[in-house]
């Protein structure tokens, strides 16, 4: 399938220029439209270009370039990665795979990828899980599932050993009187922002999802909480004094006080 410019969002003039500023979905495309030769956005096949984007691509946490890159190093004679991009069989004229394989991906690079790939689809569930959690007035779980999630994570911090784990604070039930909602959502959101830094976000993420809309309390508060909000939070979780500009009164006002 051809994919116009007006579809790709930009054309061969700015798509070098987007993906050279870090763009990775360019990055993709570029390597895509190398690979394929697609002349939307390049002028011809470049094997050396292919493996370029895809690195590139690669190290800002692209999965679909990661598989690329690890197909080749599982079978390097396939540059047409299984029939996924028939028209790269002109590479195999540009260079033989069988006389030079300076192109495959080592071992440390693999690592890195890979630590890049969970890094960004780390990033990707906590973001979705911030707007998530506070759609539709969504506030915090109700007591019940907010104690099962908190519990399925306190324990790596509940040692009297050693732990590399910071602190994970507990939730702010109904019945702890003096917190009001924006302080209960707040504890809430940092609580994820915690499994995120942890690299546990996965699973806490399909467990947050598969929550009920009944499991969830309510509220009346308009006013969104920021991740520069709860990274603060977090940050005095691990004893950084906050400065009292940073309080989240001072940016979301609770409709019940």
């Amino acid at each position: 399938m051809i994919i116009t410019e007006c579809e790709l969002g930009y054309n061969r003039e700015n798509i070098v220029r987007e993906a050279d500023e870090g763009n990775v979905t360019a990055q993709e495309d570029l390597a895509r439209g190398y690979l394929s030769d697609n002349n939307a956005i390049v002028k011809s096949v470049d094997w050396d270009r292919v493996l370029y984007w895809l690195r590139r691509a690669a190290e800002n946490g692209s999965l679909w370039a990661f598989r690329r890159l690890k197909s080749l190093k599982e079978n390097p004679g396939d540059r047409m990665f299984r029939d996924t991009f028939p028209t790269s069989k002109k590479l195999l004229k540009v260079q033989s795979s069988e006389s030079d394989l300076h192109f495959l991906m080592s071992s440390e690079e693999e690592q890195k990828y890979i630590k890049k790939v969970h890094e960004r689809r780390g990033k990707e569930l906590l973001m979705h899980l911030i707007e998530y959690c506070q759609d539709e007035r969504r506030a915090y779980p109700k007591s019940q599932h907010w104690n099962k999630i908190y519990h399925d994570y306190s324990w790596y911090t509940n040692t009297k050993d050693f732990t590399k784990f910071p602190p994970l604070k507990s939730p702010l039930l109904i019945d702890t009187w003096n917190a009001s909602e924006n302080d209960r959502r707040l504890r809430w959101l940092t609580q994820i922002y915690w499994c995120y830094v942890n690299n546990k976000i996965g699973n806490l993420y399909n467990s947050i999802i598969s929550l009920k809309e009944d499991d969830w309390h309510y509220g009346d508060c308009e006013s969104t909480i920021s991740l520069d909000l709860i990274k603060n939070e977090y940050a005095s979780w691990l004893g950084v004094k906050r400065h009292p500009k940073s309080d989240i009164s001072n940016h979301c006002t609770d409709n019940r006080f």
